[in-house]
C-alpha cells in the first residue's frame, strides 16, 4: 500500500510540475488588471481593479502602466466608471486578449459617462479572439465618455467592431485597427465624433446587416477624417446611415487621408437619407466596379475639392442620387467613363464627361496644385543635375488659394512641396506620402524652400532630383506636389492629380528630348550652333551642357 500510494504521489508531482509551464487564460472570476499608477516618476501604487486605480487619480497628467498581459473572457475587464482628471493609459508594452461569451454585447473596454477628463491611450496591443465562433456583438471598446479619448500607436484585430462610440470624442492617431468581419468604427449616437488624424483601419464589413456595412460606419454623430487610410475590404470604406430614424443625421466631413474599397457601390456611400457630406479634399479610390463617391440618400453633398479616382470600366467617379441635391465645386477626377453625375437640384442636373482622349479632369477652383506636363533637366556646371518636376498653385479671387486659405486655422500658414518616386511603385491615385510609406516604397519627400516663387497670380514650385546613378537613367521617376494645411489643429495634405503618362518621365528620355530640341536659325535663347548630319543648327544648351545631356544617354 505503502509503495502503491508514493507511486501515486510521485505521478500526480510529475503532472503538476507539467501543468505548472502551460498558461492558462483567465476565467471570468479572476481576470485582473494589473496596473501601477504613477505620478510622474512616482509610483502611486499597484491595482488590479481600473476604477480602484482611477479613485486614486488626485490631479491632471498621471499615467496608469499596464504591467502584464490580459487575459480576459466575457466580463468587462478595463471599466472606467468616474474620473474628473486628464489621464494616460500606457500599454507599456504588454498585450491584451479578450474572449468574448456566447451572448455578445461585451468589450474590453468601457467608458462611461462619468469620465469627464481626457483620457490619452497610448501603445496598447489588443486582439479579441472569436473563439466559439458565435458571431455575437462584441467591441475593442465601448465609449459613452463626455471628456476626449484618445488612441495614439494602437493596434487592434477582431471579429465584429473595434470601437462603439455612443458620445464624446475619439481621435485616432497613428493606430492600425482592423476586423475580420464587421466594422471598424460605428457611432451611435449624435454627440458622437471621431476624428482620424492618422493610421490604418481596415475592415471586411458585413454587408447583411445594416449596423456593420462599413468599415466605418456614422449611424449618427460626426467623422472628421484629416489623415492616414480606411480600407474595405468587399463592402464599403466610409458608409453614413440613418437607420430609418427621421431625427438623425449622420455628418461626414473629408479633410485628407486615402480612402479605399472595391465595392460594387461605392467606396464611400450613404443610405435612407439625412446625411451630410462636406469633401474639402482626400484621395478616394475604387478598385473594383464601383464608384468612389456614391450618395444614395443624403441631405446634401458638397465636393469642394478631392482626387477620386475609378477603375477604366466603371461609369462615374460620383454619382449622386436624385434623392441627394449635390453640389461639385471642385475636384479632380480619373478614369471611368464619366466623372460624375449630378441629378438634383435641378439648376445643377449635369453629366461631367472626360475630354475626348484622355481619362482625367480637374474641374473648379481645386484646392490642389497643378503640375506642369513632362519634366525637365536640372543643369549645373557644378553637379548637381538631375530631373526637375514643376507645378503651379493659382491665386486671386475666388481661386484654390484663397479658398485654402479661408479654411485653415487661425495663426497658421500653408507650405508646399513634392514627393517623387519611381514609377513602378506608384498607382492613380494612391500617389500620397502616407501610402507609399505604410506600404514600404521609396519616396522622395522634397520641401519647398529654395524652388519656390511667388507673384500675386500664382505660385510655382520646382523641385529636382539630383544624383541620379546610372542604373537609373532609364527608370522613369513620378511626382506630384501638395500643399500642406493645418485644419482644426490636424495636418492635412491636398496632392496634385497624377497620371502616369503627364507626370512620370526618366532623366534618358528627358536628355534626348533636350538634345534634340534645335531650331534652324540662330536667336537669343538657341544660340549655339550644332552640327547634325554636315548641317547647322542652333541649341539653346552650350557644349558644356551638352556634354552633361549626352552622358545621360550613355
Amino acid at each position: 500500500m505503502k509503495r502503491k500510494l508514493i507511486s501515486i504521489g510521485l505521478i500526480l508531482s510529475v503532472l503538476l510540475s507539467a501543468l505548472s509551464v502551460i498558461t492558462i487564460p483567465a476565467s471570468a472570476a479572476d481576470a485582473t488588471a494589473k496596473l501601477d499608477l504613477y505620478d510622474g516618476e512616482t509610483l502611486v501604487g499597484s491595482y488590479t481593479n481600473v476604477q480602484k486605480a482611477l479613485d486614486a487619480v488626485t490631479k491632471d497628467g498621471m499615467t496608469l502602466k499596464q504591467t502584464a498581459d490580459i487575459w480576459a473572457r466575457k466580463d468587462l475587464v478595463l471599466w472606467f466608471k468616474t474620473c474628473a482628471y486628464d489621464i494616460t493609459f500606457d500599454g507599456n508594452g504588454f498585450k491584451m486578449n479578450y474572449y468574448p461569451d456566447t451572448t455578445g454585447g461585451f468589450g474590453l473596454f468601457e467608458i462611461g459617462s462619468g469620465i469627464t477628463g481626457d483620457i490619452l491611450f497610448r501603445n496598447l496591443q489588443v486582439t479579441l479572439t472569436d473563439d466559439t465562433n458565435t458571431g455575437k456583438e462584441c467591441f475593442f471598446g465601448e465609449i459613452s465618455a463626455a471628456g476626449t479619448i484618445t488612441f495614439d500607436d494602437c493596434t487592434y484585430h477582431g471579429f465584429r467592431g473595434a470601437l462603439l462610440v455612443k458620445s464624446g470624442t475619439v481621435n485616432l492617431i497613428n493606430c492600425n485597427f482592423s476586423v475580420d468581419f464587421g466594422s471598424v468604427i460605428r457611432t451611435d449616437n449624435d454627440n458622437a465624433t471621431v476624428n482620424i488624424h492618422s493610421g490604418t483601419y481596415t475592415a471586411t464589413p458585413d454587408k447583411s446587416t445594416s449596423w456593420y456595412a462599413g468599415t466605418c460606419h456614422i449611424h449618427r454623430g460626426t467623422l472628421n477624417v484629416y489623415g492616414g487610410s480606411i480600407v474595405g475590404i468587399g463592402g464599403e470604406a466610409i458608409r453614413t446611415v440613418r437607420n430609418g430614424q427621421a431625427a438623425f443625421a449622420p455628418v461626414l466631413n473629408l479633410f485628407g487621408g486615402y480612402i479605399t474599397s472595391d465595392a460594387s457601390t461605392g467606396t464611400m456611400s450613404s443610405a435612407w437619407g439625412k446625411s451630410t457630406w462636406n469633401i474639402y479634399g482626400g484621395t478616394v479610390v475604387n478598385t473594383g466596379t464601383g464608384y468612389a463617391l456614391y450618395p444614395q440618400d443624403a441631405q446634401s453633398v458638397n465636393v469642394w475639392n478631392g482626387n477620386f479616382h475609378v477603375q477604366e470600366t466603371t461609369a462615374f467617379c460620383f454619382f449622386g442620387a436624385a434623392s441627394a441635391p449635390s453640389y461639385i465645386y471642385g475636384g479632380i477626377f480619373t478614369g471611368g467613363k464619366m466623372a460624375y453625375r449630378v441629378l438634383s437640384p435641378a439648376d445643377r442636373k449635369e453629366d461631367y464627361s472626360y475630354p475626348a482622349n484622355t481619362k482625367t479632369i480637374a474641374y473648379g477652383n481645386c484646392y490642389n496644385p497643378i503640375m506642369t506636363v513632362g519634366a525637365q533637366v536640372r543643369l549645373s556646371e557644378d553637379g548637381t543635375n538631375g530631373i526637375r518636376f514643376t507645378s503651379t498653385i493659382k491665386k486671386g479671387n475666388q481661386s484654390a488659394y484663397q479658398n485654402i486659405t479661408a479654411l485653415i486655422d487661425e495663426g497658421t500658414t500653408l507650405s508646399y512641396g513634392t514627393l517623387i518616386a519611381p514609377k513602378d511603385s506608384v498607382t492613380p491615385g494612391e500617389f500620397t506620402s502616407y501610402a507609399l510609406k505604410t506600404a514600404g516604397k521609396l519616396c522622395l519627400d522634397i520641401p519647398a524652400k529654395s524652388g519656390i516663387t511667388e507673384t500675386d497670380e500664382q505660385i510655382t514650385l520646382r523641385a529636382a532630383m539630383i544624383g541620379i546613378r546610372d542604373g537609373n537613367k532609364a527608370r522613369e521617376f513620378a511626382a506630384v506636389s501638395y500643399i500642406k494645411a493645418t485644419i482644426h489643429g490636424a495636418e492635412v495634405f491636398f496632392y496634385s492629380c497624377y497620371t502616369p503618362e503627364d507626370n512620370a518621365r526618366s532623366i534618358r528620355g528627358i536628355a534626348t528630348a533636350a538634345l534634340n530640341d534645335l531650331q534652324a536659325l540662330q536667336s537669343d535663347e538657341y544660340a549655339y550652333a550644332v552640327t547634325v548630319e554636315g548641317e547647322t543648327m542652333y541649341s539653346p544648351y552650350s557644349p558644356a551642357l551638352r556634354a552633361i545631356l549626352e552622358g545621360y544617354l550613355a
